[in-house]
């Protein structure tokens, strides 16, 4: 699991080096220490994502292939909605919550297609429509760090 920043492409720790224990509520078990960042780290956050999209390399890279990056990053983190539901749990979330991750996953599981298919074909409106997923968890999957994913279909 990483636990420092990921800023520019890359992990790194906080700017001031500060960090942070996240513990399991019922265990009191120290799951992580985690780069505890503050307004330089996300300062530098933004610098960075500004240049990136400011970039020529972005600007001459074309909608098709712009979006198939995008489709692919979709493809990587379904396969993690299992394990951001145990974090979650870990973490003492709402019951609720947790649960609808993992019911979520195995919706994502039992596709023909993959999300990004979906995604493509049928906007965050076809996500949505999927059973146990909801505008919630789609807004999620859309949005989760598709760098931390490593496992695809």
């Amino acid at each position: 699991m990483k636990t420092d920043l990921f800023i520019n492409n890359e992990w790194r720790p906080a700017a001031a080096g500060k960090r942070f224990p996240v513990e399991n509520p019922a265990t009191e078990e120290n799951l992580a220490d985690v780069a505890a960042g503050d307004a330089a780290d996300v300062d530098n956050a933004v610098r960075a994502a500004k240049a990136c999209f400011e970039s020529q390399a972005w600007r001459e890279m074309s909608g098709r292939k712009r979006g198939k990056l995008l489709f692919k990053a979709a493809d990587l983190l379904d396969a993690r909605l299992d394990e951001v539901a145990r974090l979650l749990e870990q973490q003492g979330a709402n019951p609720f919550r947790v649960e609808a991750y993992r019911r979520g996953a195995e919706t994502v599981r039992r596709l023909r297609q993959p999300v990004s298919t979906v995604l493509r074909d049928e906007g965050l409106a076809g996500l949505e429509r999927l059973s146990d997923i909801g505008t919630s968890l789609a807004r999620a999957i859309r949005f989760l760090p598709a760098d931390q994913l490593t496992k695809s279909r």
